[in-house]
């Protein structure tokens, strides 16, 4: 049985969708989402991830993709090179990356390929074995590397380099084809084991030299560290089945206020209370930046939280879905935390952002707005002959408190 599993909806209504040259004339972009001060800034994409900020103002994001185009027969098996990074910049929308390796089930959905996405800063005084300077993104998989070589998926669980050049070329001189996978995640480290690369953090070290990239395994409920060598070592794990009923599924990674790093759990199979199973609460785990790396509880009480992030002193929680009854609504919700003290304490009321999303994945916090992957995880097509539906999309909520940033 697999123990992570982004749920996603039979059929979706079709939605009409303006395309990006539209946005830059000053049209505002469909979106699904009728809310107040929420808008969406990317559309059309293929089971959109992780987010990251740019240089010169730009925005990219993940997309895992739809498996194979179409893909038949069940389970899953619907592998193809549907996986992209699309980027924003200007008000212009495009794809600088495809043929990134896509595993989903059937209809495209829940599709692992692109998952986490950093801007790298490639290597100082030494060759790095992550490339050069770009952005690092993480291909899941879900499999172990034994099972993924001998299903003819050997390019998923790994790390690929994307050139700055190839991130920032203008529009007529896109190179959709130019990224390179630089390390084996899967099986790079303990083997034996499943492995799904997702979310990323940099740590930045005293030099260049010395930087490394923070990793979430969610199959192998831990965190890695990858150093410029392209060296993976355990970092920190979570509980698994040996420890309670399932397990942990961490998701995603950010650095808090006071310096230590906090982790998000998805938690495992069963994905929704039932007369026989009860769903176990979802926490977020505190990781000591020095070694030991302990680790602790922060706060729990949550459901599928799929990502986190501190705004100041707040602490941000997106739930891929929120009810405990079910795993197949339309229920994911942003939540806002007041924190404070050190070691921080959050104990402030659980205010929602905004609620009623479908599957959300990602978010990022920046530049005056809140940034988060909508549609996530939904299926790409209707039925077996359909054209694939690319309904993902990037909602921005604009912060009061910050200011924005241009473009320039």
């Amino acid at each position: 049985m697999r123990k992570f599993y982004l749920p996603a909806l039979a059929a979706l209504a079709a939605l009409s969708f303006c395309t990006p040259a539209d946005a830059k004339q000053g049209a505002p972009l469909a979106c699904s989402v009728d809310a107040p001060n929420v808008s969406c800034v990317m559309n059309q994409l293929d089971d959109p991830r992780a987010l990251a900020f740019g240089p010169q103002g730009t925005l990219f994001v993940a997309e895992a993709g739809s498996g194979a185009a179409p893909c038949r027969g069940g389970g899953f098996n619907c592998y193809g090179h549907t996986g992209a990074v699309s980027r924003l910049w200007h008000g212009e929308q495009a794809r600088v990356v495809t043929g990134l390796p896509s595993l989903a089930f059937a209809l495209g959905a829940s599709a692992r390929g692109p998952h986490g996405i950093l801007i790298w800063s490639g290597p100082g005084t030494q060759p790095s074995a992550l490339g050069g300077e770009g952005a690092l993104v993480s291909i899941g998989l879900e499999m172990t590397s034994a099972a993924r070589n001998a299903a003819g998926r050997g390019d998923m669980g790994r790390l690929v380099n994307v050139p700055m050049d190839t991130l920032l070329a203008p529009p007529s001189q896109l190179c959709p084809a130019c990224w390179t996978s630089v390390l084996d995640i899967a099986g790079g480290f303990d083997p034996g084991h499943e492995s799904d690369p997702y979310n990323m953090l940099l740590e930045k070290g005293p030099g260049a030299d010395d930087d490394t990239v923070l990793l979430i395994d969610s199959s192998r409920n831990a965190l890695l560290r990858i150093d410029t060598q392209g060296a993976i070592s355990s970092m920190a794990t979570f509980p698994s089945r040996p420890q309670r009923v399932t397990d942990a599924v961490p998701t995603s990674i950010a650095r808090g206020p006071d310096g230590e790093y906090y982790v998000g759990e998805f938690v495992g199979i069963p994905f929704q209370t039932t007369a026989t199973a009860t769903r176990q609460p979802a926490n977020i785990y505190r990781v000591s930046a020095d070694p030991p790396h302990d680790v602790s509880v922060l706060i729990g009480g949550f459901n599928a939280i799929i990502a986190i992030a501190f705004h100041g002193e707040d602490l941000y929680v997106l739930q891929h879905w929120s009810s405990f009854a079910s795993s197949n609504l339309k229920d994911g919700r942003l939540i806002r935390i007041a924190c404070h003290d050190r070691p921080l304490v959050c104990d402030g009321p659980r205010e929602t952002v905004i609620d009623n999303l479908d599957v959300p994945t990602a978010l990022l916090i920046g530049r005056g707005a809140i940034y988060i992957s909508h549609h996530g995880a939904t299926p790409a097509f209707t039925s077996q002959t359909s054209p694939p539906q690319h309904l993902g999309e990037v909602l921005r909520i604009p912060l009061d408190d910050e200011p924005e940033e241009s473009d320039d």
